[in-house]
């Protein structure tokens, strides 16, 4: 007899204050995960070290800060048998860091092996994704690490845990986007809702909204360095700058300026004003094919239907 196939349920994730203080010690776990995850800051580590046994288990730890012109999220990733330890030690050598979010595990089959593939994994994301500026050196290939078939789907069901709970503490650095967009580019994306795009001062950039930011897809195109204007704000230089030294941002064969890869963006404004070169507002420059602004749909949307 066929079944029909359930749709899949919601998933409960409980975030404990230790201190009663959203800014305090916040332990994560999550029902039926062996995992857990602590968060704290900087400031509040060295008091919190001798205290709890989390930091004295195997574990990967993330360490979060601002790169050195604030401009975008800074992450070194790390793994050890003792969290604690490792990460005094990075008081005194590593100043950009504020906050630090460490997983471990209470089933004592999570051991190195694991860590360190789930490290490399974590370093590679945030390589890929571009959107945050990695501390991280060299990293080991996480195909070369021996671990078995089933110790490697262990680690990767850690690992997709993991990045559930980092975006409900504003580590975004692994959010590697995907579109759906094959080799080909944005013309050949199939999705359910209409692309809004960005059609001005030459360039077109089709465009995403998903709970996860905005997506800016591969081949959109941006004005070039010469036709930025002068009153551009400094976070949006920054950022194409940032974009085109990672990569994101390249001259093609055309000599335009477009996107190597489909880009995370926090904002749709924060997207506009990086690729016109411009003080934009994109809630209005991003537009469906029927001209409809984005604060148009999000509006329209909050209408009820008329009975």
């Amino acid at each position: 007899m066929n079944q029909k196939r359930a749709e899949p349920f919601g998933i409960t994730i409980r975030l404990f204050l230790a201190d009663a203080d959203p800014s305090g010690l916040i332990l994560i776990d999550r029902l039926g995960w062996i995992g857990q995850a602590l968060v704290c800051s900087r400031a509040q580590f060295p008091s919190i070290k001798p205290k709890r046994t989390e930091l004295q288990r195997t574990s990967v730890y993330v360490l979060d800060g601002l790169s050195d012109d604030l401009s975008r999220q800074r992450v070194y990733v790390g793994e050890a048998d003792n969290a604690g330890d490792r990460v005094a030690s990075h008081i005194g050598e590593k100043d950009f860091w504020n906050r630090l979010v460490v997983f471990t595990a209470t089933d004592s089959n999570f051991n190195k092996a694991h860590a360190r593939y789930i490290e490399a994994r974590l370093i590679s994301l945030a390589r890929d994704a571009k959107t945050a500026e990695l501390d991280n050196g060299t990293a080991p290939d996480p195909d070369a690490l021996a671990l078995s078939e089933p110790e490697k789907a262990y680690a990767e069901a850690f690992l997709a845990e993991m990045l559930r709970i980092f975006p409900l503490v504003k580590v975004n650095a692994f959010e590697v986007a995907e579109s759906g967009a094959s080799q080909q580019g944005v013309g050949s994306v199939t999705l359910a809702a209409p692309l809004l795009v960005l059609a001005r001062k030459g360039v077109s950039a089709p465009w995403r909204d998903e709970p996860r930011g905005f997506i800016v897809y591969r081949r959109s195109t941006a004005v070039p360095d010469s036709k930025v204007a002068p009153a551009t704000p400094g976070l949006a230089r920054q950022h194409r700058t940032k974009l085109q030294q990672s990569g994101v941002l390249r001259i093609n064969e055309d000599h335009v300026l477009e996107f190597t890869q489909d880009f995370v963006f926090s904002s749709p404004s924060t997207a506009a004003e990086t690729i016109l070169g411009a003080s934009a507002n994109g809630r209005i420059e991003w537009k469906s094919d029927d001209g409809r602004t984005l604060k148009q749909i999000q509006s329209d949307l909050l209408i009820a239907p008329k009975s």
